[in-house]
């Protein structure tokens, strides 16, 4: 090897290793954030969970329906993530979509039969039948 290329070996294995030095900095202080921000985003899922559990019987529904509608629970996610609290005007901003969401999720348990053969939650248990 001649001495030019020898240098530019030699430099870049320096370059190599402060950047990998820099990465493995930045990873374990993105460790110690995560471990952090994941402590902060059960606390404020434990409060959010809590304040959909005391509008439910408001409503006359259950607390399980309202947070497995598809809005609750996107709602609920993207509040979570955030680390902020749901309001009583976040609630009434998605009120009336969530409502329409638990009729159409109780009436459909209330024509859903169980299926002998699979245990599976059906809507049409003769068509269901009929396929196996």
């Amino acid at each position: 090897m001649e001495g030019i290329e020898l240098f530019e070996l030699v430099k870049h294995s320096k370059l190599a290793i402060i950047f990998l030095t820099g990465n493995l900095q930045l990873g374990q202080e993105l460790s110690f954030w995560q471990r952090g921000y994941l402590v902060k985003k059960e606390a404020q899922t434990q409060v959010n969970i809590a304040f959909l559990s005391s509008v439910a019987p408001k409503e006359r529904i259950g607390h399980g329906v309202l947070i497995n509608t598809p809005t609750a629970s996107r709602i609920l996610s993207a509040f979570n993530r955030d680390l902020e609290s749901l309001t009583p005007h976040a609630w009434m901003t998605i009120r009336l979509t969530v409502l329409e969401e638990v009729l159409v999720i109780t009436k459909r348990r209330k024509y859903e039969e169980t299926c002998l053969l699979c245990h599976k939650h059906v809507l049409g248990l003769r068509d269901h039948m009929t396929t196996k």
